[in-house]
């Protein structure tokens, strides 16, 4: 009576209204066959035996019998059957939308299986499907699907080098849920691509305010919980924090790009990533009053000791923050372990600008950034 999401009818909501009826059919039918046989028995017993017709009660009992076992093979065969379209996402949603009609939230889930069985093509089919549906009244209100289908789309076209498509896609999105971090975040990464540094700055400090206005006061209630759950999930993702530091750091606010390093590693205290970029840029960073080589030190061993000392970018920080303190002989040692390393791995850019750090190591100096220099090791 009370439509609960999207579904205004599931086969979920007969489960436990079911249980008083089936307990009285089976209980009923077994209390009707006990009283059938009971008088009979009672019949059989003040009647004449040579004139009493043969008791029914085993006959019922084994008609009962053969339909309840009859009616549980059809149960098997059918469970049989549909348990075929529950194989995984794919099968299980391409049926939905063979017996559906314009179903947008069928068309996004059978994308989105396809996307995570790597059929990108057919995936981005079915999101494109999903978008043009005219959605139902529930998922009109809704809008998640269409949303999500858009961000999946506009990922799968942005890894396809046609950023300009991604970034539509991304706008369409916002238009539906201007409060989606996820889409404030995803178009940011794509401005980044585009060289947009302002507007992607702009977009990011738009996920970390949960989609909203940051002038906005933001209070726990029952009317604002959802975008307070919002702004948390957006406000502790580090790697949001860690590419606004990025875009900062290269558009040269350091100041800046340094607040937000350090709220990347605070939030994700053990991830190499967050960890080697605010080394990093302690190490490095062209304003001395930033700069902190001891600290550097600190975070680029944890860094190493957490990829076990594989990791030339990780490694090539190392050497630059023993640089930073004075100590060339270590930061020589491990300026060309990390060369070696990223020859290995094939990595040519890293491996020159290992090299050319060594050089300057073995001249006494320490590295210095630009501050529009991409961050390679």
């Amino acid at each position: 009576m009370v439509q609960v999401g999207i579904q205004s009818r599931a086969d979920r909501y007969t489960y436990i209204p079911e249980i008083g009826i089936l307990l009285m059919v089976a209980w009923g039918l077994g209390e009707v066959v006990e009283r059938w046989s009971v008088r009979a028995s009672e019949r059989a017993r003040f009647s004449d035996a040579s004139t009493l017709p043969r008791s029914d009660a085993p006959t019922l009992h084994v008609l009962l019998g053969s339909f309840a076992a009859a009616w549980l093979a059809v149960l098997i065969a059918c469970s049989w059957l549909q348990l075929r379209h529950w194989r995984n996402s794919v099968a299980l949603f391409s049926r939905a939308a063979a017996v559906t009609r314009e179903n947008v939230r069928t068309e996004y889930l059978l994308a989105f299986g396809l996307n995570k069985q790597g059929d990108q093509a057919g995936a981005a089919a079915h999101y494109q499907r999903a978008i043009e549906l005219r959605p139902s009244r529930a998922e009109a209100t809704d809008k998640n699907s269409q949303v999500e289908a858009h961000l999946d789309l506009g990922e799968i076209v942005g890894n396809q080098g046609n950023l300009a498509e991604s970034e539509g896609h991304f706008r369409a999105a916002l238009v539906l849920q201007p409060g989606s971090w996820r889409a404030h975040s995803d178009l940011a990464d794509c401005l980044m691509a585009l060289g947009k540094l302002d507007e992607a700055i702009k977009e990011y400090r738009g996920a970390l305010a949960g989609g909203h206005d940051t002038s906005r006061t933001w209070r726990l209630s029952v009317r604002d919980g959802h975008a307070s759950m919002e702004l948390r999930a957006a406000q502790q993702n580090s790697e949001i924090w860690r590419r606004l530091a990025v875009a900062l750091d290269k558009k040269g606010e350091s100041a800046e790009a340094l607040t937000a390093y350090r709220e990347a590693a605070r939030l994700k205290p053990d991830s190499p990533a967050e960890l080697n970029d605010l080394a990093w840029f302690l190490a490095t960073d062209a304003h001395a009053e930033l700069r902190n080589g001891e600290e550097a030190v600190r975070l680029a061993q944890k860094a190493c000791e957490l990829t076990g000392g594989r990791d030339p970018r990780c490694l090539g920080t190392l050497d630059a923050a023993y640089a930073e303190v004075g100590r060339f002989p270590d930061a020589i040692a491990i300026a060309a372990t990390a060369a070696e390393l990223a020859r290995a791995k094939g990595d040519g850019v890293i491996a020159a600008a290992a090299q050319q750090r060594l050089e300057l190591y073995r001249a006494g100096k320490r590295y210095r950034r630009e501050f529009n220099e991409l961050q390679t090791r």
